[in-house]
């Protein structure tokens, strides 16, 4: 089995993933509209959880779901999945 703990390896890893759904893209866009104007979040911040929940929308599409659909277990699972390709 290959090296998947590589920035190169997870790069590819990640370019292999399904395209970002475009009712996924809405929830994220609403997600961070609402933070930002509750919070008032930096730029880097925003664009931080845009990166973030961007993978876990496109991974989630891969094991049959969008954002919408995720439990705890799939979260949890996303979670086990990045860890085993060693994001941190």
């Amino acid at each position: 089995m290959p090296d998947t703990t590589t920035p190169a390896a997870r790069r590819q890893l990640v370019q292999h993933l399904p395209e970002l759904r475009a009712d996924d893209a809405t929830l994220i866009r609403h997600f961070l509209d609402a933070i930002w104007a509750e919070q008032g979040l930096a730029r880097a911040s925003l664009d931080s959880y845009r990166r973030d929940l961007e993978g876990l929308a496109r991974w989630r599409d891969g094991a049959g779901g969008g954002l919408a659909g995720i439990d705890r277990a799939g979260l949890f699972d996303y979670l086990a999945w990045r860890a085993k390709h060693g994001w941190s």
